[in-house]
């Protein structure tokens, strides 16, 4: 039986609607992911991304999807942790604190260039905000400039950058770390 979803946000006169993805929908962001999600920038092992997803059942992973009514498909996904991940950026009466993580943002090319993306990632913030998160990490290439806009766009800034040449075999092979605190 599928849980009832959050509606986080109705666009394209009501066409496409971001919605709290459940277990139902991991196939679909699995083959969003995989299918939209390389290129030059993104390090996306396939085996990495299949049990990220899959965590989606359990709740360690979140996820806020864009689904298209019209075409009855998921078109853009955002997948979200609490994490301890970036505890070396965190502020030192903070360090063992809990925080957000924003792991793969993927809209289908279909839909891309129209703020989809940015949608869904303040969504995904807004949701780790609620959630009692005091700070919202992400990372991406150095030399990805539709996620550096994105991220901008969804109030993230950058707290480091460093050479990532395992994970970055493009461009300058450089990693951002791109942090969001919300307001108070």
């Amino acid at each position: 039986m599928n849980t009832p979803r959050k509606i986080h946000f109705i666009r394209d006169a009501g066409s496409v609607y971001g919605l709290t993805a459940g277990a139902e929908d991991i196939p679909a962001i699995e083959s969003l992911i995989l299918e939209h999600g390389p290129n030059q920038w993104n390090h996306l092992p396939e085996d990495d991304v299949r049990r990220h997803v899959a965590s989606i059942e359990a709740g360690a992973t979140l996820a806020v999807v864009a689904f298209s009514k019209p075409l009855q498909e998921t078109v853009g996904v955002v997948t979200y942790e609490i994490s301890r991940r970036y505890h070396m950026y965190q502020p030192p009466r903070r360090s063992s604190a809990d925080h957000g993580y924003i792991a793969e943002a993927v809209v289908h090319p279909d839909f891309a260039g129209r703020g989809l993306g940015t949608e869904l990632f303040s969504a995904a913030i807004q949701d780790l905000v609620s959630k009692g998160m005091k700070e919202i990490y992400a990372m991406r290439h150095a030399d990805n400039d539709p996620s550096r806009r994105m991220m901008d766009k969804s109030g993230m800034r950058t707290m480091a950058e460093f050479d990532d040449p395992d994970i970055r075999p493009s461009g300058s092979r450089r990693t951002t770390v791109m942090r969001f605190i919300p307001e108070n």
